[in-house]
This record gives C-alpha cells, structure tokens and sequence, in this order.
C-alpha cells in the first residue's frame, strides 16, 4: 500500500474523488504495529466520526485539539 503524499486531499469517503476537500495530508508514515498514519489538517466544523479518505487510502480521525 503506498502512503498519502504531502498535499493529498482528505474527502468524505462517500464523496469519492469529485467531492469538496476537508482537509490535507502534511506527514505519512509507516508505523510498525499500526501501520499506515499520517498528520493532517482538517476542517474544525467536520464530525469526528465522518468516514473520511485520503487519496485513495480510509481514513479516521483523532482529536488532537477539542473543536
């Protein structure tokens, strides 16, 4: 599986490719037990629960900062 790219769009995963951008992926990174993670930028006003993908790769969010 390769890893999101600096700059890859984060979309709602029920939008598909034509939908609005959310976010953007700034760091990806293979973990060595949890495999694939990444930092990005989100909008604040997206539920935490919203099935999200970045690029082509499902995606979850982890509030870091409380909206």
């Amino acid at each position: 599986m390769l890893l999101p790219g600096h700059g890859t769009p984060v979309r709602l995963a029920s939008d598909g490719e034509d939908g609005r951008q959310l976010g953007f992926v700034t760091t990806a990174v293979r973990h060595h037990e949890l495999g694939p993670i990444a930092l990005a930028l989100v909008k604040r006003n997206v539920p935490v629960d919203a099935p999200l993908v970045a690029g082509t790769t499902a995606a979850a969010q982890e509030v870091v900062v409380e909206p």
